[in-house]
């Protein structure tokens, strides 16, 4: 993930999944994704680029939950309605 496309992909993932916790606020969207900026260790996100514009992203997470034995896991899974099926 480049650091200066995380604020348009955590936008992109609050707006799909923000629902699903009623605590969740796009500063906390940013700060968790740009906790995946890492180049070689879980969590890491990947952002889709065309030319300089993002166009899709997509995390690895060690589990889902904390909780969780199941792993690593695919999450954050978005790519914005125009760019689809192409």
């Amino acid at each position: 993930m480049v650091p200066h496309f995380v604020p348009q992909c955590a936008s992109w993932l609050f707006e799909e999944f923000g629902s699903v916790n009623p605590n969740a606020t796009v500063e906390t969207a940013i700060q968790n994704v740009g906790k995946r900026c890492n180049l070689d260790d879980l969590p890491i996100a990947y952002v889709a680029v065309e030319g300089d514009e993002p166009v899709g992203t997509i995390s690895l997470l060690s589990t889902e939950w904390p909780k969780d034995d199941v792993g690593p896991w695919i999450s954050g899974v978005y790519v914005p309605p125009p760019k689809r099926r192409r």
